[in-house]
């Protein structure tokens, strides 16, 4: 069960007490819930927390200061330590495995790519 915008720990209390199933609650920075730790939310009574832009937050802000820093600066190099490398973004995109699927899936035949796929296909 999902109640929207709790405002208080009493609150979130009574729901958990007076709400049956599974309760989720939503921890959105800057929102009307508290924000609790998984501890404090299962003392009150609850199973799951999200974070739904948690990250987006964390990122909004690095790309904040990323851009700040090329206009103030006009470069990057000072940030290297503070931004993913090249090799970390493509570990983390998984790039290697990406080369290695188009690579067992395609083939070139006279100029065209072919790729192979599973499956009956049909003519467009």
């Amino acid at each position: 069960s999902y109640v929207e915008a709790p405002v208080s720990k009493q609150e979130l209390s009574l729901i958990g007490q007076k709400v049956k199933g599974l309760r989720v609650m939503g921890m959105l920075e800057g929102g009307m819930t508290p924000l609790l730790t998984p501890d404090e939310a299962k003392a009150l009574g609850f199973h799951i927390l999200t974070y739904p832009l948690s990250g987006i937050y964390a990122a909004t802000r690095a790309l904040k200061q990323a851009y700040a820093t090329l206009l103030q600066q006009g470069s990057s190099r000072d940030i290297q330590g503070s931004i993913s490398s090249f090799q970390e973004f493509n570990a983390l995109m998984g790039v290697e495995e990406r080369i290695a699927a188009e690579e067992r899936l395609t083939r070139r035949e006279g100029g065209k790519l072919v790729v192979r796929v599973r499956g009956p296909s049909k003519p467009l």
